[in-house]
């Protein structure tokens, strides 16, 4: 029964975050009147560029500082925005990284998936634990239908 009030409670959110979202979505609309592919790349450069100025424009893992430099650093989604596209554009699904430690530094989520969640977990709690909380919600909620 403790499932089913968690996964009730879990909808509950996002319902209050869709609503949140579509109250928002409608006001920058209002101020947005191109088409929905240039409202689409408008959410993610703002997306990008809040996590840009949390991260302080420094590479995550190395510390490299990229402040007033346009090239060698992208903003990456942690988990992935094909597979988790509710997440495209929440924050703390996205870091700051330069081009080097996003490929090929050993903890890179390319080369060693394990490395970077244990790294994420040690260095960056905050989104660590609300990306796992996040999952394991979403998890339940699966685990509900069969």
């Amino acid at each position: 029964m403790e499932g089913k009030s968690e996964l009730k409670k879990f909808w509950i959110q996002v319902k209050k975050l869709k609503q949140r979202n579509k109250k928002e979505i409608k006001k920058e609309q209002k101020n947005f009147t191109r088409d929905k592919k240039s409202y689409k790349k408008y959410l993610y450069d703002k997306w990008r560029n809040s996590v840009e100025i949390r991260d302080n424009y420094t590479c995550q893992i190395c510390k490299t500082s990229y402040l007033g430099i346009k090239k060698g650093h992208q903003v990456s989604h942690i988990l992935s925005k094909e597979n988790y596209s509710q997440l495209m554009y929440e924050i703390n699904n996205g870091i700051f990284l330069c081009f080097s430690c996003h490929k090929n530094a050993k903890i890179s989520s390319h080369l060693d998936g394990f490395a970077f969640s244990y790294w994420l977990m040690k260095n960056k709690e905050e989104q660590y634990n609300y990306l796992i909380d996040y999952l394991d919600i979403l998890n339940k909620s699966v685990s509900q239908l069969f």
